[in-house]
């Protein structure tokens, strides 16, 4: 089984990439971090969540800083250890969750990230995309 956590404050992609994303993966856990509270957050991802059945998951924010990458990672080993989960996919371009697919490539789960540009995040999973 394989899940795909997608950081919508930092990964804003096209249809069309989500598209890719959903047709090549046959996750059935599909995740959506951000604070939707945020009126730009929401305007830019409100009719994809529908579209490719995105389950929202609402993060707050810490003296100004968010604590998206927290919940994501958190998530991210929980659906592993619990579900079993062998595949994990994360969309977000911050060199934060290098520690996450170190752990997780530790435990021979597959680590694919999707990016909106290079990261170093790239050496430390299977595939970049």
């Amino acid at each position: 089984m394989e899940i795909v956590l997608i950081d919508a404050e930092n990964f804003q992609a096209s249809d069309d990439v989500l598209e890719q994303i959903f047709e090549n993966n046959t996750a059935r856990i599909k995740n959506l971090y951000a604070d939707f509270s945020e009126e730009s957050i929401i305007n830019f991802w409100s009719d994809k969540i529908f579209k490719f059945g995105l389950e929202q998951k609402q993060t707050l924010k810490i003296q100004g800083k968010g604590s998206v990458d927290a919940c994501l990672m958190l998530d991210a080993l929980e659906y592993c250890f619990n579900q079993k989960i062998k595949k994990v996919i994360v969309c977000g371009n911050d060199k934060d969750y290098i520690p996450l697919c170190k752990k997780l490539r530790e435990y021979n789960i597959e680590t694919h990230v999707y990016g909106i540009r290079y990261s170093n995040i790239i050496h430390f999973c299977d595939t970049f995309t």
